[in-house]
């Protein structure tokens, strides 16, 4: 009885709370020590949780490891295990090893099992709401005191001062200038997991009115942010979790026609203002031409990948080692003359630090994530799971998309990937990872 109770507290308060915590604390600037507390919080109270729940952590471990997902993690673990050897730098490669894929990757196969246990079911998708909320909320509080109060802002760099800004460029800059959050890049993250959350279940259930109008206002904030690829990413995962139950595909030409007009009427209000360099950097005959001189973001990301991309073939299986630091030590030429210190695209990056075995195991996990979410959505009854599925798809879409013209996949961005990939993995491993009731 106490056993069962304190699981109850754990399944019901502290471990809700945990997720909540560290969903919240990923996009914003609290350093990562607390994001580090939080995971090994959450990775000890699944653990015991685990344990009480017939089986021992192990045997949980040993059947999830026998699964395809389990080699494709095993495979990508030991291919980024084996570019410390290689490193230019072995004991920072060591160190980003454990942080990065060793922490990260055991504590979403913890979080994984533990929802797979799970008898009854944790509404993730609120907590997600909830933090959303709190998140937005803090915001844009920030962004409006920016604009009332020009000449005292909270959260700004040091020195910096905006007196003399427009509204135009409060609004188009505050996201990647304030010390509030980490960078515009984890914010642009975070927003598609909520674009994901929000517009989805909204989709599949019209009279959820207020999870389409909290996605409205997740896409507006996205696109302050100016982060071009996490819009077009979003879209697509919009689009892609139509396919699945075509009775929603024409609330989502409304959906998609109020983002595309969204965007639009921003343009027209940048241009207008003479500030629509704020979301096109480049002249966009010369980059089709490819005759640019290092002009505008989607050129320096084509040659970043395009020259990065040719060192790794020049040695194909020994990467750099671990560490955005190693690709800039040991390609200086390349990063001085596009002031870009690695590819800015999440294969290319892998392949640098690890060889293209690294790159390749990822896209195999990639795929087998991908495949293990969609034969749960075609064999489950439950439409609940079904949505929880299409959502995991949906947000994977957005992910690695994005991660084309950027390499997000560490520090907090990993964190958020593994943190909510882990429940749709844990319910879509559920029935396989039943224990028998005869077994030992």
């Amino acid at each position: 009885m106490i056993s069962l109770s304190i699981n109850n507290i754990l399944n019901q308060y502290i471990i809700p709370s945990l997720f909540t915590l560290l969903l919240l604390c990923l996009p914003l600037n609290v350093g990562p020590t607390i994001e580090y507390v939080l995971i090994i919080l959450m990775i000890i109270v699944c653990t015991y949780n685990i344990s009480t729940s017939g089986y021992s952590i192990i045997w949980y471990i040993k059947k999830f490891f026998r699964q395809p997902l389990g080699w494709s993690i095993g495979l990508f673990v030991i291919s980024c295990g084996f570019s410390i050897i290689t490193s230019i730098d072995p004991s920072y490669s060591s160190r980003q090893y454990i942080d990065e894929i060793i922490l990260k990757i055991f504590f979403y196969c913890v979080f994984s099992i533990y929802c797979a246990t799970l008898t009854k079911k944790t509404d993730w998708f609120k907590l997600i709401v909830i933090a959303n909320i709190i998140f937005l909320v803090i915001y844009i509080y920030v962004m409006m005191q920016w604009m009332l109060m020009p000449t005292h802002p909270v959260f700004v760099p040091k020195g910096l001062n905006i007196s003399h800004w427009n509204l135009q460029d409060i609004i188009f800059q505050y996201g990647n200038i304030t010390t509030l959050i980490h960078d515009s890049k984890h914010t642009g993250f975070f927003l598609m997991l909520a674009i994901a959350v929000s517009c989805i279940p909204a989709l599949w259930h019209p009279e959820k009115k207020v999870y389409f109008m909290l996605f409205l206002l997740n896409f507006t904030v996205l696109i302050t942010t100016v982060r071009r690829s996490h819009m077009i990413a979003s879209i697509a995962g919009i689009a892609l979790s139509s396919t699945f139950k075509p009775a929603t595909l024409k609330k989502l030409s409304l959906v998609i026609t109020i983002t595309i007009a969204t965007l639009f009427l921003t343009g027209i209000y940048l241009h207008k203002s003479n500030k629509l360099s704020y979301l096109v950097h480049e002249d966009w005959n010369k980059v089709i031409s490819w005759k640019v001189e290092q002009d505008g973001s989607v050129f320096l990301r084509l040659i970043a990948v395009k020259l990065y991309g040719a060192e790794v073939l020049k040695h194909p299986f020994t990467g750099v080692g671990l560490g955005k630091k190693n690709i800039k030590e040991a390609y200086p030429e390349i990063a001085s003359k596009l002031k870009l210190g690695h590819p800015h695209n999440v294969f290319v990056n892998i392949a640098c630090e690890t060889g293209i075995q690294g790159a390749l195991t990822l896209l195999l996990l990639i795929c087998v994530q991908a495949n293990l979410l969609f034969k749960c959505y075609k064999t489950t009854s439950n439409e609940d799971i079904q949505l929880i599925m299409i959502t995991g798809l949906s947000y994977m879409l957005m992910y690695w998309l994005a991660q084309m013209a950027t390499y997000g996949f560490r520090h907090g961005t990993a964190t958020l990937y593994w943190l909510f990939m882990a429940i749709p993995t844990g319910y879509a491993l559920a029935e396989q990872m039943k224990p028998a009731k005869d077994a030992g």
